[in-house]
Order: structure tokens, then sequence, then C-alpha cells
């Protein structure tokens, strides 16, 4: 083992049985643009975590990767029944990943309408950077994740869905020429880590999205509570069947479920998601994927165990995709119980296309 690798897990080691300090995350009150595979399986990736998006999610991850990648992506989510620039989201990543580590770049961007036909934009800078070791069934990882929101209210943009709506946005929102100057900007500094064991064909894992706060620490050092070291936790469980057939062949179909619980010890975030994904892998040119999922916030503790869950208060998930050589498309969409059993909500449709090397 590197001295590299044992540096890192004597840090991992070290944060997750000492304190993990409070802070709140740039994004606590934005929900965020999500590669639609995972958006698609409602979000249940903690024990997945077998592609790129493990720098972000469960960076444990990343040491079971088999190949070298280099992406771009672009991933937009917007209302499911006018879509299309009425209140976008999108967001650009580049990302390198590789067996034991990773890094990527992103920039978000949340159109939000105000009252008086003005808008709200949330832009979102980040960088994570990500390292992971495997013994065995065992990977540990930890990522280092930096992030500026800047606010910008009273921007003015065309009317959702006109061309004059789409050409603002791209001018203003992408090439930061806002017709304002009421800015806001707030920054973060988040230290990541995680776990996986994985079989090869049932997986469980741990991972923390705030364990330690670099920022907060810095300017108040404060000891965090009981909410603070445990609320920020996700566990998850996943089951596979084999990559490989009796024959030694590549199986053809394969089919995964995923369960996770995140923010276990939060009252107010805690939630429970639930994804299924099936793949037809043709040959070495890629696969086409088909998925569906279930999330649900669960504000009672005694709900872990007994998983008392109210449809209608939940959201399902629906989403399918296609790789093909260098390029990928993905698409999923939420559904919120109460538009499907009493027709009240908004239901959001997204894309993610990009291409890896």
């Amino acid at each position: 083992m590197s001295i590299i690798h044992k540096s890192f897990l004597a840090c991992m080691i070290c944060c997750l049985i000492g304190t993990s300090l409070s802070a709140s995350h740039l994004l606590k009150d934005i929900p965020p643009v999500e590669n639609m595979r995972l958006s698609g399986m409602a979000g249940a990736y903690t024990a997945v975590a077998d592609d790129y998006n493990a720098l972000f999610h469960n960076p444990a991850g990343l040491a079971n990767l088999r190949n070298r990648s280099l992406g771009i992506n672009v991933h937009y989510v917007d209302d499911a029944v006018t879509p299309f620039f009425s209140s976008p989201s999108v967001k650009p990543e580049f990302y390198f990943s590789s067996p034991g580590w990773g890094a990527g770049i992103s920039s978000s961007f949340y159109v939000m309408e105000q009252e008086g036909g003005d808008y709200t934009i949330h832009r979102i800078n980040s960088a994570d950077l990500g390292f992971a070791f495997g013994i065995g069934m065992i990977s540990f990882g930890t990522s280092l994740h930096a992030s500026k929101k800047d606010t910008i209210t009273g921007v003015e943009l065309g009317g959702p869905g006109s061309p004059d709506f789409l050409m603002d946005f791209f001018t203003q929102v992408f090439l930061n020429a806002y017709d304002t100057n009421d800015a806001e900007s707030e920054e973060s500094v988040m230290l990541k880590a995680g776990f996986l064991f994985d079989t090869g064909i049932i997986a469980a894992g741990v991972s923390h999205g705030s364990l330690f706060d670099i920022m907060a620490w810095s300017e108040n050092q404060e000891l965090p509570g009981f909410d603070d070291v445990f609320g920020g936790f996700h566990a998850g469980v996943s089951l596979r069947n084999s990559r490989l057939n009796r024959f030694g062949g590549e199986n053809m179909l394969r089919i995964r479920g995923a369960l996770d619980m995140k923010y276990i010890g939060s009252d107010n975030r805690r939630t429970i998601h639930a994804g299924l994904e099936a793949a037809v892998h043709l040959a070495q040119v890629g696969k086409v994927s088909l998925r569906a999922g279930y999330s649900e916030k669960l504000p009672n503790a005694a709900d872990l165990l007994t998983l008392s869950l109210d449809p209608n208060e939940g959201t399902f998930t629906f989403g399918a995709g296609i790789d093909f050589l260098v390029f990928s498309l993905q698409a999923a969409a939420e559904i919120p119980g109460s538009v499907l059993f009493d027709q009240q909500g908004t239901s959001r449709l997204g894309f993610s296309a990009g291409f890896t090397f």
C-alpha cells in the first residue's frame, strides 16, 4: 500500500471515529441536478457506486472502477408539463475517473421565477477530488468538495418557453451578463467519506456528504451535536446478477436493485430511496437501460423500522438510457404521488447527454 493510500485511510478513519463538524451545505434548499441514471433510480446509489458518479456520492466506489474515463456531460431538468426553458436547471460538468481516484468540475444553474415576473438565478461552481483504495471486497474513499454559490435576484428574462427566454438564458445565465447587480455569494469546502463492501452480487455502502466542513471549522470551531454527526449519513444495499455467466462469458442482461436510507439521523431530511435498473449490454458497443424508483421522506425515526410509507407523499421515478460507443443519452421523469393520485403538484423531466473517452 502506497504512502498516499495510507494517508487517506488514516484521514478517513480519524474522521469516522472523531468529530463531524456542523455546517449548512450550499445546496441544502436547492435540489441538485443529477445524472439522469441516478434520478431514474430515485437516487438509490450509495451501494451502487460503479461509475464516475461515485466521486460525488460515495467515493469508496472509485476503488472498484475498471477503466479510466474522461468525459463531459450536460444535465437538464425542467417542468414536465411545459419542458424546455420554463423553469430550467442546467448543469454542465467535466470529469476524469480512474481506478482509485477521480476529479470533476461543474457549474449548476437554477432559474426560479419571482413575483412580478423577474427571476432569481442560483449559480453553483463546484470542484471535486477523490481517492479510494480497496482490500479484497472492502473499499474506502474520501473526497474534497469545494463549491461557491452566487444568488442573483431581479434578473429580467423573456417569457418562459419563448425564443427570447432561450436567448436571455444563454446570454445572461451562461455568459454571466446579468441585468442586475443584486448578488450574494456563499462558499463551502467539505470533506466526504465512504465505505463499500461488494461481493460482486451483493453490496453494502455507507457515505457521508459533509463529514468535515473545513470552512465552518475555520470560522467558529464549535463542536457538533448528535444530529450534526449522524444527520448526514447515508446507508444502502444493492443486489445484482453476476457480470459473468456460468460459461465464463458476459451476461447480456444485467439487473440491479438498490435500497438507500439517506440523512439517517435528521428528522427534517431523512428519506428512503428504492431503485431498479435493467440493462441489455450490446457486446462491446454499448447498452440500453430501463429504470424505475421511489423515494419518500421519513420524518419519524420509528419509520426506519416499520417503513410506514404513504405513496401520496412519495415520488415515483422512471428512466431510460442508451450508451453507444463514446456517447451517452439518459432521461428520467419524477412524478410526485400527489400528481398520480390527487392530480396536484408538478412533475419534472430531465435529460443527460455527454461523451466519455
